[in-house]
């Protein structure tokens, strides 16, 4: 299910670009520095307990981990 998860990192990707532009630029700052998506998770989860939030923050981070090693 490599390309549906695909798929899905790159919705949410664009579901936070057009919800939450601010959050989208501080994960590619994070992301660039080297923190990982399941880090970045945890931050969010405990900064905000919005696990849906959370879980688009996750799957963007792949979303940019994934581009910048291509």
């Amino acid at each position: 299910m490599n390309t549906l998860a695909r798929v899905l990192d790159a919705e949410s990707y664009e579901w936070l670009g057009g919800h939450h532009p601010d959050v989208l630029d501080a994960l590619e700052r994070e992301v660039g520095q080297g923190r990982s998506p399941r880090d970045i998770k945890q931050f969010v989860m405990m900064h905000t307990l919005r696990p849906e939030l959370a879980q688009r923050c996750y799957q963007a981070a792949r979303h940019i981990k994934r581009q910048m090693e291509e």
